[in-house]
C-alpha cells in the first residue's frame, strides 16, 4: 500500500488506513470537515494526523483546517480552488455548509429580491444578469437565474415577471450594469418597492466598513455564518463567486473589499451572483402596512441578521 496523500486527495488517498475512530481526538471543526466531505473513520484519523502534522510545522492551530493541508490535500476540485485563493473574506467552509443545508419552509419571513445586472458598461461583455430571491435562511428557492442580454428593456421585463409571480416585500437593484435604467423603465410601469443599492455608497456602520459593498458582504458572511444555518443553490458559480474576493483594511481598520475588476481576474468573471444576493442585505426591509397602524409593522428581513 502506498503513501495515503499520494493521490493528491483525502477521500481518494486513505482507502485501507484502518484507525479506530475513538482514537482521533478531532476539534469540533475537524469532525465538521468530516461530515462535510462524508469521510470515514480511517479517513478523518489520517486527516487529523496529517493536518496536525502540517499546522504545527507552520506554527499554525490544530484545531482548525490549516491552509496548507488543503492546498496539498483537497477533498474536491471546489476546495483546490478555495485554497488557492487563501486569504478570502468568506471563508469556503461556510459556503460548502449552506450548499449542503437545507432550512425548514420559511414562510414566516418575507422574499426580498436581489440583481445585479450587465446590460452595458466597460468589462461587462461576458458578465450576467443574475436575479436571485432570499426568504429568511434560504436563498434562490424562489427564483436564482443567470442570464445574459444586453437590452435593458428586454430585462426589465424579466425582472418585472419576476416581480408579479414573487411578489416580494423589496426588490434591490445594483445601480450599475445598466440596473439603474431597469429601475427606471419599472417605475415608469407602475412597479413599487424597489430600491437601487450604490456599491460606492457610504455604510451604515462606517467604523467598520470603507462602504456599502463591503457592508452588505459582511453582512452576508455573517448570515452564511450564523449557526442556525443558511441554505443557498449547490452550485459551483455560486460558490466561486461567493469565495473569490480577498479583503483588507485601511487606515482607519475599516473593512475593504478587493476591487472587482481584480476579482475578474482572479476567478475569470464578475462575481455576479455574489452581489446579487449581496444586495438582499442592503437594508432592513418591514411588512408592508396597507392600515398604518403602530404595532402592524415587523421587521423580517432584517440587513443585520439576515433574516
Amino acid at each position: 500500500m502506498g503513501d495515503p496523500g499520494s493521490s493528491g486527495n483525502v477521500a481518494g488517498g486513505l482507502v485501507g488506513i484502518a484507525q479506530p475512530a475513538a482514537m482521533v481526538q478531532a476539534s469540533p471543526v475537524l469532525a465538521e470537515y468530516g461530515d462535510l466531505h462524508q469521510l470515514t473513520a480511517a479517513q478523518l484519523f489520517w486527516a487529523y494526523s496529517k493536518n496536525t502534522e502540517l499546522a504545527t510545522a507552520d506554527g499554525e492551530s490544530t484545531d482548525a483546517i490549516c491552509w496548507r493541508f488543503r492546498q496539498e490535500y483537497p477533498a474536491t476540485a471546489e476546495e483546490a480552488f478555495r485554497a488557492s485563493r487563501q486569504g478570502s473574506f468568506i471563508s469556503g467552509d461556510a459556503v460548502l455548509r449552506a450548499r449542503k443545508f437545507t432550512a425548514l419552509p420559511q414562510g414566516h419571513a418575507l422574499v426580498v429580491l436581489g440583481c445585479d445586472f450587465a446590460t452595458g458598461g466597460d468589462g461587462e461583455g461576458g458578465d450576467d444578469n443574475v436575479i436571485i430571491d432570499r426568504q429568511g435562511r434560504a436563498a434562490g428557492r424562489n427564483i436564482y437565474r443567470r442570464f445574459n442580454d444586453k437590452n435593458t428593456v428586454s430585462v426589465a421585463s424579466v425582472l418585472g415577471n419576476a416581480i408579479d409571480r414573487i411578489k416580494p416585500a423589496m426588490t434591490f437593484i445594483d445601480t450599475g450594469g445598466g440596473g439603474a435604467q431597469v429601475y427606471d423603465i419599472l417605475v415608469a410601469r407602475g412597479y413599487q418597492r424597489m430600491t437601487l443599492v450604490d456599491f460606492g455608497a457610504k455604510p451604515l456602520d462606517g467604523r467598520k466598513y470603507l462602504n456599502k459593498r463591503a457592508e452588505m458582504w459582511g453582512d452576508m458572511r455573517d448570515w452564511l455564518g450564523d449557526v442556525g444555518g443558511a441554505d443557498i443553490p449547490d452550485e459551483d458559480t455560486l460558490d466561486g463567486e461567493l469565495t473569490g474576493p480577498k479583503a483588507k483594511t485601511d487606515f482607519h481598520q475599516r473593512v475593504r473589499l478587493e476591487k472587482k475588476d481584480q476579482v475578474r481576474k482572479e476567478i475569470g468573471h464578475s462575481p455576479d451572483g455574489a452581489d446579487a444576493l449581496a444586495t438582499t442585505f442592503a437594508e432592513t426591509v418591514h411588512a408592508p402596512n396597507p392600515l398604518g397602524m403602530p404595532g402592524l409593522v415587523t421587521p423580517v428581513a432584517d440587513r443585520a441578521v439576515g433574516y
